[in-house]
């Protein structure tokens, strides 16, 4: 065949000069077809190009079959092999060489090898993360290469907003060079190598004199092959999402602010200057960032961050206080009660309560302005209130007398007419009286009583013993009594009848 076109080519021989019997012409028949006498085909190809181009990937520990078969029957491998099929196990360039008297073709096979699965990612984060305009700060890449190979002639390419500018490499363990002739806000490494693991490429940034805001960077990683995705976007490592990274310029957008804040009254304001730069002064000399106040008026910082210094003023007005008179010590008697009466005064029309009781349980309420008291032991109450603006608080002292008053007569006479005829105990303070036991000089038992009450004379003796008129003399008492607080005590003494 010459140098003819691709296509289907029909050919259908014949023998002539046969004999008559055999019919003298036999046409020629495709064996391969049901028909007869029917034309045998033959497919004639051509390259419709004179080179092809192949992406391949095959893992670590894989092997792949190049296939050059449908391209004819004679082949030239680079390597000098002349097989149909071609068993490789590792990346590279591997050609093919076909040629005829008609035309020549070239199959170029670009195998990448790598460990499956396998991770090539691009993170991006700045130090510091938020700073001032008119400062440097490094943006910082985080290459990490996890397919198993170094990756090589890979580039770096990141973009900067107007006003920012590269100024150098601080840190750069792949190598490569810095691109020429681009804008000062255009950042690209070439020829980067990219070693097995995890590296980190610094690069010095200048900020200048652009207005306050949240930046966003997204940094280009290129150069890769094909069939592992020839590119990769930076990533903010410190977000769950894969979105760009974003560095903070503070600062304010006008070289002079006003504010306006108030103070309440027997309080102290601290004017926070944090937020808005590193370095003060403030009207008195002090360099700080925070400035106590006590009075209202017109305090004033200048601060030195960024381009230009900028002056704030802040405006410190009188709040609508509120107020509460701290009490003076209350002495009470346990088991007596007491309404704490805390004097208030508020500029506002609402109003929050709330009081502390260290003890539990001593107070009526805890958001009553009137709560009673009732403590077994000395303590102290505090009380705060607010107003949704300012706040106040006092406290006051209950001091409690646990003394045992007990009162019992000497004599009585148990006569009848009216007056002094029981013994009975009587006190001022909360208590039960769990027994009464009355006995004669010589330790007889003359009278016992556990349903007797304190200041109660028709419970208390009555001078009788087993229905007749005890004789005139001394006898001796001692009573059991429980007090508010739980203590149980004893109390003993002598009683005289008289008659």
């Amino acid at each position: 065949m010459g140098d003819i076109p691709k296509g289907i080519y029909k050919s259908q021989p014949y023998l002539e000069n046969l004999s008559q019997l055999y019919g003298l012409i036999s046409i020629a028949d495709n064996p391969v077809t049901p028909g007869f006498e029917d034309s045998t085909t033959l497919k004639v190809n051509r390259f419709d190009e004179d080179s092809l181009f192949f992406d391949w990937l095959v893992c670590h520990g894989e092997s792949l079959t190049l296939d050059a078969s449908e391209y004819g029957n004679s082949f030239t491998w680079n390597d000098g092999s002349t097989t149909s099929q071609y068993k490789v196990t590792q990346g590279g360039i591997y050609t093919l060489d076909i040629g005829s008297s008609c035309e020549q073709l070239v199959v170029k096979h670009e195998v990448t090898s790598t460990s499956c699965p396998f991770t090539i990612a691009l993170f991006q984060v700045f130090e510091p993360d938020s700073l001032f305009a008119c400062n440097n700060a490094i943006f910082r890449f985080i290459l990490k290469n996890d397919s198993g190979e170094k990756r090589e002639n890979v580039f770096l390419t990141e973009t900067l907003p107007d006003g920012f500018t590269f100024e150098g490499i601080a840190q750069n363990p792949c190598g490569g060079n810095v691109k020429d002739g681009l804008p000062p806000n255009i950042f690209t490494l070439e020829n980067m190598t990219l070693a097995i693991g995890t590296d980190t490429l610094d690069i010095l940034v200048h900020v200048g004199d652009v207005p306050p805001s949240h930046y966003r960077f997204k940094a280009v990683l290129g150069g890769l092959p094909q069939l592992m995705g020839p590119i990769r976007y930076s990533d903010d490592p410190a977000t769950l999402f894969a979105d760009s990274s974003t560095l903070v310029i503070l600062g304010t957008l006008d070289d002079t602010l006003f504010l306006d804040t108030i103070i309440c009254l027997k309080e102290e304001l601290v004017l926070d200057a944090n937020n808005f730069g590193k370095l003060f002064l403030w009207e008195d000399g002090s360099t700080g960032p925070k400035f106590i106040v006590e009075q209202p008026g017109l305090y004033q910082v200048t601060l030195f961050d960024g381009c230009e210094p900028v002056e704030i003023y802040w405006e410190v007005a009188a709040a609508n206080s509120i107020t509460v008179a701290s009490m003076t010590v209350v002495n009470i008697h346990q088991g007596e009660e007491i309404v704490l009466t805390p004097l208030i005064q508020n500029q506002e029309d609402s109003l929050f309560i709330s009081w502390t009781d260290p003890i539990g349980n001593t107070l009526s309420c805890l958001d009553c302005p009137k709560p009673v008291a009732m403590p077994l032991q000395s303590t102290s109450y505090t009380i705060q209130v607010s107003n949704t603006v300012c706040s106040d608080s006092a406290m006051i002292e209950l001091l409690v007398d646990d003394s045992r008053r007990i009162y019992s007569p000497t004599a009585f006479s148990p006569n009848g007419d009216g007056f002094n005829d029981f013994f009975y105990l009587q006190s001022p303070d909360f208590g039960v009286l769990h027994s009464l036991q009355i006995n004669g000089r010589w330790g007889n038992q003359v009278f016992y009583s556990e349903s007797s009450f304190l200041n109660d004379a028709t419970s208390g003796w009555d001078g009788q013993v087993n229905g007749m008129d005890s004789l005139p003399g001394t006898y001796l008492w001692q009573a059991m009594i429980e007090f508010v607080d739980g203590e149980m005590a004893i109390f003993s003494g002598e009683v005289s009848v008289i008659r």
